[in-house]
């Protein structure tokens, strides 16, 4: 019987919309760079090439990644492997992104929103990329199929 991947195309799309999002953080004057970091109560701008290139390029990097999940979606079938192996680093991805964003003191929000997305996106992608294993367990005497757990 074959299972639909509707629910596991409809998890990555919404998470590439997400991620896309930051292309416009890339594009943000540096004026309005410093309006968000005083308003996010972070001290003072430093200002300064550096920073703006880091904030312009995690900006990219994100929207790379949407472009990457949203390419995905189109043959989740095809690449079912990927889609879990990402959901699986996601998992220890996320302490190790609350230690840098404790570590550079940034405020107490940021450090649990950010690692707390991060497990709430990947336990997403990888319960939505099983759906033989679900579908199986809701059919008594049903045997798992092997190419497809």
């Amino acid at each position: 019987m074959a299972v639909p991947f509707g629910w596991l195309v409809f998890v990555l799309r919404a998470t590439a919309v997400l991620f896309l999002l930051a292309l416009v953080g890339a594009t943000l004057p540096e004026s309005w760079m410093k309006a968000v970091y005083e308003w996010g109560e972070l001290g003072p701008w430093p200002g300064g090439a550096l920073l703006v290139y880091l904030a312009r390029a995690v900006s990219i990097l994100y929207g790379f990644y949407g472009l990457l999940t949203l390419y995905l979606s189109f043959d989740v079938r095809r690449y079912l492997p990927l889609i879990r192996f990402m959901a699986i680093v996601g998992f220890p991805f996320a302490p190790v992104m609350f230690v840098v964003i404790w570590a550079a003191g940034l405020p107490t929000v940021w450090a649990v929103s950010e690692p707390t997305s991060i497990v709430v996106i990947s336990a997403l992608w990888y319960v939505a990329s099983r759906p033989a294993g679900l579908a199986n367990a809701a059919e008594p005497g049903a045997t798992p199929d092997p190419a497809r757990t």
